[in-house]
């Protein structure tokens, strides 16, 4: 808000801190007059809240007045609203502030007399555009403001004008109205709006503008207030959204029910003004869920509509159904069945749509939306089951396949192994013929899982394929083993690593590698290789060797394949330089030198640099720059700069192969001018005293400094000293010269060696003809415990005999005479382990002696007892301890806690040492004894500790654990095996507690059983004595030559298994040959 003002005028700003009530008659509290010399004054736009200013202005016209008037005189009134406009506004308020300018007294708006401008600044959380509502301050009701100018023009006055009384309340002189004229007030409206809702606004409207404001109250008791000196003034009325489906066309009306304000002689038109709500067109659908139904079954079809009918809504469907929604439903449902059950595969689905809708009331109705109808097959499952087989390696496979219900065309089964039987159409079985595999290294013999993999034909409803046959094969086993070459390299080169193998596979072989690369053997080939980077070349210390094993391998077709057999890849490290660069710094003496280390390779670890000035650089680890910073030397009055070169001491951390640290860094300290400064106490003097005068500097002097006083005296402040003093003798007393003041100044310096000297200060001195008050001052004392205290009291005049000084604490204090002090020396609190850093106020209790005519011995001291920091050092016991058994460990401490001191251990154990006490334990199992070789050490440290209330508490100390292991012994036991002679052994092998490795048990006939790790069972398979026509029924026993892996502490093989043979009976026949003789022959 800006008044442009013409020169010369004359204001009055007051300040009011209460609101205004209805009649405007709250008092000013302050007022201020202000001439002002400018051309113009600019109100802030966001004021103190709940705060008026009025501005009465006497001397100018207002060229720019609301409604066009001119106004004599008046005042401009600013406040702040404490309105949150942005929560009880529409959006168009939201933004910047505005100002709106109102008339404040619309009575005074016919006169040409006087009137007040009314200025309302709203607050800055919300802005307000022209022509809002808000609530005014003549009441409760809603009344619309208008925004007349932003601006207001005061030209100085050339006629004689009466002022304002200095505060706000008071009437106003009555307007002289104009003569009386017939008036005509019509009502109109906004005519239509939508149904989804919008803003009537109604005007009223008069044919002639009258002096005062017109009220008009409407039917709909909405108020519309025509201003004075206005022929319109408006109403606005917010319709809610009630926006529906249906057809409701309808219309609002109001008319004029009272006015009030301007009623004589005013002509009312009370017709109705008619506002239609025009209907929007809204869509309702109708939705119809889908069914799915088992043939011979019942079909419930379900439609859904989103707005629920005025009136019964009736849906034809396309298949003749019909489907009726009740009003106020929002859905409805129709059954009828679905086709019938048959032995045919006619499973199907039926699109149904709607045909005709009727009923409902609805704006517009959507019945394009269709149901599918699937009805699903009866299903009756036929079955097929596969024959197991059992043949030799090398032999013929004849497997066969058979349904419980024939096909009706042939049935095509493929086998999992890409075999294929065919059932013809009618038959109820069908058989394949195919070689075993044959006796070689690459198929293990034993069990094989066929499964139908894929069935067509047969025009069944349900085919049940899930039967498998198993086909035995009688087989050896043949181990292939994988095998590679170590490699060396250097760290950025290349490494081949090969595989090779004693069998070529029959498919490619994919060995899957530890460090996750793969080599793939060709079917056929015996060798495979792959290349890939060794660790790349870098600055750091990282040489070493990497064993590969195979983590998996695919394919192959082996029997039995060894991946056991490891490469090692020895990586050997080039040495790269890094370089340690050290930025120059220039700072001003008394600044912060920052120093900056850089690395050309950021470290793997923390680099700390010492440099040569015992300051420490870290650059951390993966970054390339580290800083330090520390004071310049300090500023002085002295001319002192200079330059320094910083280097690097040691390094440590950061494992680089090899660290160049030969770099320098130049400091150079610019000197800064400093001032010192010569202050003269002030001196108070009895007449027939003596005079004291002390100078004191800020800065030592490098030299005596010599002063020459105004007064001739001479105060020399010795080189490293801040003070000096002269004594000389006050004016003595006698009847005629009344003691009085001098002012000493220094008229000339020498000496010091300062850059600049300020010796512009004075001394007053004092001297007094009446009695002298001296005064004891203590001084304040800081010890550490366990030191010396030594406490001492001044005196401003020396005593003139022996002046005693009894303490609250019992020590006495003697300053003799002709002295200004004295001390008493006495013990501080003894020194200890604990916190327990103290103060203690002294004060003087009695005081004999000195002679004084006056003396004040208020003054205390405050005795400060400083903490000495003693570390208190926890130790833990080491303990051994067979495992199974029970640790109990002990920490103990050199000095007992105050409170109980809790010790968290790095296991999670907690050890209390209870206050008072200089140990404690705490008990816990030792690991479990068991079957293994696991024997070891632990060590245990202190994570955290609470309590004790120490000073410091060292608990770097660590405590080892022993576990010994006991000896248990694991046994294998051997099953004993009754076979048939021709016929295969399984021996099994049985170990108590299973194996951390795999056990390998060699048996005395030269087989091999492995029991893996984790398990506690193993087993081979050997064939039986081969079947003959002898009698050779027998038994052999077998036992375990030697074992290998498991880790066990113990293990006992001596079990023996006895394999029973049992003869199975082949008879042998005796044939005899026909013969023919003659007679007497042979």
């Amino acid at each position: 808000m800006t008044i442009n003002i013409a020169m010369g005028g004359f204001f009055t700003l007051a300040k009011d801190m209460t609101k205004h009530g209805l009649n405007h008659d709250n008092p000013i509290n302050t007022e201020q007059p202000v001439r002002f010399a400018v051309q113009s004054w600019v109100f802030p736009s966001t004021l103190t809240e709940n705060i008026y200013y009025h501005l009465f202005f006497t001397d100018f016209d207002i060229a720019k007045a609301p409604y066009g008037k001119k106004l004599d005189k008046g005042v401009v009134e600013i406040r702040e609203s404490d309105i949150d406009l942005s929560v009880v506004l529409p959006p168009t308020a939201a933004g910047e502030i505005s100002a709106n300018i109102l008339a404040a007294n619309p009575m005074a708006l016919g006169s040409s007399t006087s009137a007040i401008v009314f200025v309302e600044f709203i607050n800055s959380r919300g802005h307000v555009e022209a022509g809002f509502d808000t609530t005014s301050r003549f009441g409760e009701f809603s009344r619309p403001f208008e925004v007349i100018s932003q601006e207001i023009t005061l030209l100085p006055r050339t006629i004689p004008v009466v002022e304002l009384a200095s505060e706000t309340s008071g009437p106003i002189e009555p307007p002289t109205h104009p003569p009386i004229i017939e008036n005509t007030l019509n009502l109109s409206a906004t005519p239509s709006i939508l149904e989804s809702g919008g803003k009537i606004t109604y005007t009223a409207t008069l044919s002639n503008a009258v002096a005062n404001d017109t009220t008009i109250t409407l039917s709909n008791n909405l108020i519309i207030i025509i201003p004075a000196g206005q022929t319109s003034g408006y109403v606005t009325q917010e319709i809610l959204n009630h926006e529906d489906v249906y057809l409701d066309a309808e219309t609002i009306s109001v008319n004029i029910k009272e006015v009030s304000g301007n009623s004589e002689n005013l002509q009312i038109n009370k017709d109705q003004i008619v506002t239609e709500i025009t209907d929007t067109i809204d869509t309702t659908t109708v939705n119809l869920g889908n069914v799915t139904v088992n043939e011979g079954g019942m079909v419930t079809l379900t439609a859904n509509v989103n707005n629920a009918p005025q009136t019964n809504l009736t849906l034809t469907l396309s298949n003749g159904q019909v489907i009726t929604i009740l009003a106020g439903q929002t859905s409805g449902s129709v059954t009828f069945p679905a086709p019938t059950d048959d032995a045919y595969i006619d499973a199907d689905s039926q699109t149904i749509s709607i045909s005709n809708a009727t009923g409902g009331n609805y704006e517009q109705l959507d019945t394009s939306d269709t149901a599918t109808i699937t009805v699903q097959d009866t299903i009756n499952t036929t079955t097929v089951t596969l024959g197991d087989v059992t043949v030799n390696e090398g032999g013929m496979v004849t497997l066969t396949a058979n349904v419980n219900n024939a096909p009706q065309t042939d049935l095509t089964l493929t086998l999992s192994n890409g075999e294929v039987i065919t059932i013809l159409a009618g038959q109820t079985s069908g058989s394949v013929t195919f070689p075993a595999p044959a006796d070689d290294a690459y198929f293990d013999a034993g069990s094989q899982t066929i499964s139908i993999s894929n069935a067509t034909g047969g025009n069944y409803e349900s085919l049940n394929t899930s039967d498998t046959a198993t086909i035995t094969i009688n087989d050896t086993i043949n181990t292939t083993a994988v095998t590679f070459l170590d490699i060396t390299v250097n760290e950025g080169g290349t490494i081949t690593l090969t595989a090779n193998v004693d069998n070529a596979p029959q498919t490619d072989l994919t060995l899957t590698l530890s460090n996750g690369e793969v080599i793939t053997i060709l079917a056929g080939q015996t060798s495979g290789s792959v290349t890939f980077p060794a660790p790349t070349d870098d600055a750091y210390v990282d040489a070493g060797s990497q064993t590969i094993s195979i983590s998996s391998a695919t394919g192959g077709n082996y029997e039995q394949l060894n991946t056991s057999d490891t490469a090692t890849i020895t990586v050997q490290d080039t040495i790269d330089t890094t370089t340690v660069t050290l930025g120059d710094v220039t700072v001003n003496e008394g600044g912060t030198i920052t120093l900056t280390a850089n690395v050309n390779n950021a470290p793997q670890t923390d680099l700390t640099l010492t440099l040569s000035n015992g300051e420490i650089i870290t650059i951390l680890a993966g970054q390339t720059s580290g800083s330090v910073t520390f004071p310049a030397p300090t500023d002085d009055a002295y001319v002192d700069a200079g330059s320094q070169t910083i280097s690097i001491s040691n390094a440590l951390g950061g494992n680089y192969e090899n660290l160049n640290t030969s770099d320098t860094a130049t400091i150079t300290v610019q000197d800064t001018i400093d001032t010192t400064t010569v202050t003269l106490g002030d001196v108070t003097v009895n007449e027939g005293g003596t005079i004291t005068l002390t100078a004191n500097v800020n800065n030592a002097p490098q030299t005596d400094l010599t002063l020459t006083l105004s007064n001739g005296e001479v105060i020399t402040i010795l080189a490293g000293q801040t003070s000096g003093s002269v004594t000389f003798p006050a004016p003595t007393d006698d009847a005629y010269i009344d003691a009085g003041t001098q002012t000493i100044s220094i008229s000339n310096a020498a000496g010091g060696n300062y850059e600049q000297l300020d010796t512009s200060d004075t001394a007053t001195i004092t001297v007094q003809d009446t009695i002298n008050t001296t005064t004891v001052t203590l001084g304040d004392v800081t010890v550490n415990e366990g030191g010396t205290i030594t406490l001492t009291a001044n005196v401003n005049n020396a005593p003139q005999t022996d002046l005693t000084l009894t303490l609250s604490n019992g020590q006495v204090i003697t300053i003799l005479a002709g002295q200004t002090s004295g001390s008493v020396t006495f013990l501080a609190p003894t020194d200890d382990a604990y916190i327990d850093a103290d103060s203690q106020t002294i004060s003087i209790s009695n005081a004999t002696g000195g002679n004084y005519e006056q003396l004040d011995t208020s003054d205390t001291a405050t005795i400060t007892v400083q903490d000495t920091i003693d570390t208190t050092t926890v130790t833990l016991g080491d303990v051994t301890v067979n495992e199974g058994g029970t640790i109990t460990l002990t920490a103990n401490v050199n000095n007992a806690p105050q409170t109980d001191l809790t010790l968290t251990l790095s296991n999670g154990q907690v050890i209390t040492i209870l206050a008072g006490q200089t140990s404690g334990s705490v008990t816990f199992p030792a690991p479990t004894d068991d079957a293994y070789v696991d024997a070891g050490t632990q060590t245990i440290s202190i994570s955290n500790a609470t309590g004790g209330n120490y000073e410091s508490l060292n608990t770097s100390d660590t405590a080892t654990i022993t576990v010994q292991d006991t000896i248990d012994t694991t046994t294998v036991t051997l099953g004993d095996v009754i076979v048939n002679e021709g016929g295969m052994v399984t021996l099994t092998a049985n170990v108590n507690n299973a194996p951390q490795t795999d056990l390998t048990l060699t048996l005395s006939n030269g087989e091999v059983i492995t029991i893996l790790a984790g398990q506690t069972s193993g087993s081979v398979t050997f064939p039986a004595p081969a079947d003959d026509a002898y009698i050779d029924a027998g038994t052999q026993t077998i036992s375990i030559s030697s074992a290998a892996g498991g880790n066990y502490e113990q293990l006992d093989t001596s079990d023996t298994a006895t394999i029973t043979v049992q003869d199975t009976i082949d008879t042998t026949t005796v044939t005899l040959g026909d013969v023919t003789v003659n007679e007497g022959g042979t």
